[in-house]
């Protein structure tokens, strides 16, 4: 069984359900194609990522509805900075629908806050357009490229105004060292505890990723969860929308 963290809530999917919200097309295979379109979408190649401290908006934090407002812009009060728009074309994976769309706003987001936004959302104005680009655990210093939820397209860069918000997550993860994650193939990940007590029951967080950009895909975040592991016990897992070289485990917590 795998659950879909979304905005706070655990929402839980069946196998069978997965598959259908696929099209019953392979985790791999969706990847690919994922991951073509993320670099279509950022092309050309996107600049080096300035450090926390460079990063300033373009008008004053404390004008509330800016004019000709231009990113990349930190939002107020958060760790949440709002990078870098782009047009997106290809598989819609916001909704779990994965429809085909064309001309589709997408945003970069960054955290950087030394801890993970646990859920978040940056609102673009331009005129009329209202555009929404909500996401969940962003780790520390991450990217992520976030599709309009709804689908919409704005063909401009600048903006009347910017603002969101963004929780950090309150739980403490568990080390990374103390469980080795070991993809096996075919989607399978062998989970060995490497810790000198027992650890779990634990969840594991993941988000398609692409390497070559350093970027996460998606505002969705996805997890599977372990039993509880006596020291050097290993446990195989199946986790849906995982593929290897593709997703990025980067968070676990530990289920009470």
């Amino acid at each position: 069984m795998e659950r879909v963290f979304q905005g706070g809530k655990w929402t839980i999917w069946t196998f069978r359900r997965l598959l259908l919200t696929l099209g019953m097309v392979s985790g791999v295979l969706c990847a690919l194609i994922l991951r073509g379109n993320v670099l279509a979408a950022l092309a050309p190649p996107l600049e080096t990522v300035p450090a926390a401290a460079t990063l300033a908006p373009t008008v004053p934090k404390s004008t509330l509805r800016p004019t000709n407002l231009w990113l990349p812009y930190p939002i107020s009060e958060t760790s949440v900075v709002a990078y870098r728009m782009a047009e997106y074309e290809g598989p819609f994976m916001e909704d779990g629908t994965y429809r085909e769309v064309t001309k589709c706003a997408a945003l970069l987001v960054r955290n950087d806050s030394d801890r993970v936004v646990e859920t978040g959302e940056v609102i673009l104005e331009r005129g009329g357009l209202l555009l929404r680009f909500p996401f969940t655990m962003l780790p520390p210093g991450g990217l992520v490229m976030v599709l309009e939820r709804e689908g919409k397209y704005c063909p401009e860069r600048d903006f009347s105004a910017c603002y969101g918000w963004g929780e950090l997550l309150r739980e403490e993860p568990l080390a990374s060292q103390a469980l080795e994650i070991t993809p096996q193939g075919m989607g399978s990940i062998a989970v060995t505890n490497r810790a000198k007590s027992r650890i779990g029951p634990a969840a594991l967080f993941y988000k398609s990723y692409d390497k070559e950009s350093g970027i996460y895909i998606g505002g969705k975040t996805y997890c599977v969860e372990i039993p509880a592991l006596a020291p050097g016990e290993t446990v195989t897992v199946y986790p849906e929308h995982y593929a290897d070289g593709y997703s990025r485990i980067y968070l676990i917590l530990p289920l009470s």
